[in-house]
């Protein structure tokens, strides 16, 4: 296929079909999977040794730990911030941890406005959104 005479929105079609097509032939294919009562703990182990290198996987953590909110709003750092700690699960386990680093990649002019004595994830995200709007 001559990628280059489609138009994007065609070329991203095109590439999530194909993609579609890959990791479908892998489910059916993959003898692991055979049979029935696999959890999805298994599932995503499988899936990630497939689908991504240990160079990928060591690039997601660098960009979780580098992670900051910078020019993003508080509501798309926290949705980065939520989909790259995915990949550093073992970082994030304890919820004192997570909040820290979470609080740490906000911008000086929001996380000054938090009061230190919030210490849950919820609370200091509702209040970051908050001095946000304000």
């Amino acid at each position: 296929m001559r990628a280059s005479r489609l138009a994007d929105d065609l070329k991203v079609e095109a590439v999530g079909l194909q993609l579609l097509d890959i990791t479908r032939t892998w489910f059916r294919n993959e003898p692991a999977l055979a049979g029935e009562g696999h959890t999805w703990a298994e599932f995503k182990l499988l899936f990630k040794e497939k689908f991504f290198s240990p160079t990928d996987k060591i690039d997601l953590v660098r960009q979780f730990q580098d992670l900051q909110q910078g020019s993003l709003s508080v509501e798309e750092y926290a949705a980065e911030f939520g989909h790259l700690s995915r990949y550093a699960e073992y970082m994030v386990r304890d919820p004192k941890i997570r909040t820290s680093r979470f609080r740490e990649g906000l911008t000086w002019d929001i996380k000054i406005l938090i009061p230190s004595f919030y210490e849950t994830y919820t609370q200091i995200y509702a209040e970051a959104r908050k001095v946000e709007r304000e």
